[in-house]
């Protein structure tokens, strides 16, 4: 049987700039391969879309791929995140506890295991929604903690509890 080797957060913020994305789930590293044009493009369109909101709306900041310290040896960075005003974190440091939103685009090569795992993460470390957009499949899913899922389709529009009055429509997002 083979053994994992954990590490810190310690551990993880010493580790030398290799070019690749890493996170940390549960002391575990995980090394992830640059997504494809359709992921960023997706990121992208949703991060823009969703910053513009936020900003002319002033009530927080919404960022992609950064830190967030989810638990003692767990660090994710979401494809977008947002973050409440209320809630705003050190700009110089990984944001402590999840985004309120986090939004993660699935890759195809992602395990539906892997992203159940993320999901869980973010809700304990406080998250309020996980937005999972499929581009593919051209659907996107609103998770909140009691496991209520809300399955918006290609002609939908996702809407957030705490953003009143948003409203992306899907098609818009996809490319």
């Amino acid at each position: 049987m083979a053994t994992k080797t954990l590490m810190t957060l310690k551990e993880f913020g010493a580790l030398p700039d290799d070019g690749l994305k890493h996170e940390l789930s549960e002391g575990e590293l995980v090394t992830m391969t640059f997504p494809k044009l359709r992921h960023g493009l997706c990121q992208n369109r949703v991060g823009g879309m969703l910053g513009e909101f936020v900003l002319r709306n002033d009530l927080g900041v919404v960022c992609t791929e950064v830190g967030f310290q989810l638990g003692p040896d767990v660090l994710r960075a979401p494809d977008v995140a947002f973050v409440r005003k209320s809630r705003m974190p050190d700009l110089d440091a990984w944001g402590q506890g999840a985004p309120d939103i986090a939004i993660e685009i699935v890759s195809p090569n992602e395990s539906a295991a892997d992203l159940r795992v993320k999901v869980e993460q973010y809700f304990k470390g406080g998250g309020v929604e996980v937005w999972v957009i499929y581009p593919e499949l051209r659907l996107a899913e609103i998770r909140k903690p009691a496991k209520d899922v809300k399955v918006i389709e290609a002609e939908g529009v996702i809407e957030s509890d705490l953003l009143p009055g948003l409203r992306l429509a899907l098609k818009d997002i996809l490319p």
